[in-house]
Formats: structure tokens, C-alpha cells, sequence
């Protein structure tokens, strides 16, 4: 049979590799790098502009924001299920490199 003391020297090496093991990593001093649009946004789910404002597009029949293009590279942005009666002030309008920054994808 083991004594208390040989059992915690026994021990001892294993609670040190388990401290040494759930210790974080430090490669570099440098700190993490940054969360991005890019890395995180709706550019790191959908392959092109295009694809993510048809995604949008399709959400808005469950009263989610979207762009309508209005014109060539120009586009509006629509809001859901919501109709003002009042005829609120002119929508902003947004060009497609606007767009584009906004959600991380390449112009």
C-alpha cells in the first residue's frame, strides 16, 4: 500500500504536465490579430457580393433589410415588411464599392 506522501509525489509530475499542458500558447509577443469583416463577416460565408445581397434579398420576406439596385452599380436599401405612410425623407443610395468595404468583399 501507497503513503499519503508517496502518492503525492506519485502524483506531482502529472499535476505538472496537466499545468503545463492548459497553459496558452506564446509563440510571439505579438498580440492577436484583430477580428475582420473579412475573416468574420458576411464575406467569409458567401463567395461574391451578388451571392450575399440575393441572401439578403430572400430575408426580406421575413422582414429583413436589403438592397434593390436602382440603377447600374447604385443601389437602395429597402427595409423589410416596413411601409411608411408619412413619405419620410428620400433613401440613401449606396454604390457597389460602398457596398462592397462594407461587408469586407473585394471591390
Amino acid at each position: 500500500m501507497v503513503k499519503a506522501s508517496g502518492l503525492a509525489r506519485l502524483l506531482a509530475p502529472l499535476f505538472m504536465l496537466k499545468l503545463v499542458l492548459m497553459a496558452p500558447l506564446q509563440t510571439t509577443d505579438m498580440p492577436p490579430p484583430k477580428s475582420t469583416r473579412a475573416t468574420h463577416g458576411p464575406s467569409a460565408r458567401f463567395a461574391t457580393l451578388d451571392a450575399y445581397l440575393e441572401f439578403l434579398e430572400t430575408r426580406a420576406q421575413l422582414g429583413g433589410t436589403w438592397y434593390r439596385q436602382v440603377a447600374p452599380g447604385l443601389y437602395q436599401r429597402e427595409s423589410g415588411n416596413l411601409r411608411r405612410a408619412d413619405g419620410a425623407a428620400p433613401k440613401r443610395t449606396y454604390t457597389r464599392a460602398e457596398l462592397a468595404e462594407k461587408f469586407g468583399f473585394p471591390p
